[in-house]
């Protein structure tokens, strides 16, 4: 069950990071729906999916803008079309850590907890 919450709190971190990069109209959804999963006791140890979630979203930022930074031109039927994209190294390097955070969080939590629910 713990798997379930943590990608619960994923899908918050993902939508908080969206509504932070280019949708701000999602912030009073996901503030909801964070506050919503709060609620359980179960789920809040997990909230180390909301870092997760949030690199998962900055890694495909990163993969979309692949071909930058500058100007990239590719050839199409009938012409050439051409676009700017951003520098993909600041998404990937931030992606992967909020991600690894997130899952090494994560794990150590899940230790702790099964060390403490241990007898002995």
């Amino acid at each position: 069950m713990s798997a379930v919450w943590f990608v619960a709190w994923m899908v918050v971190g993902v939508g908080a990071a969206l509504s932070t990069i280019s949708l701000p109209f999602l912030f009073p959804v996901v503030l909801l729906l964070g506050a919503a999963l709060g609620l359980w006791s179960a789920s809040r140890p997990h909230w180390w999916g909301l870092m997760s979630g949030a690199g998962l979203l900055l890694l495909y930022v990163a993969w979309v803008q692949r071909h930058g930074p500058g100007e990239y031109c590719e050839a199409i039927p009938g012409g050439t079309k051409c676009e700017d994209y951003l520098d993909p190294r600041p998404w990937l390097v931030i992606g992967l850590l909020l991600l690894a955070a997130g899952v090494i969080g994560e794990v150590r939590n899940s230790r702790t907890a099964s060390r403490a629910v241990r007898p002995g």
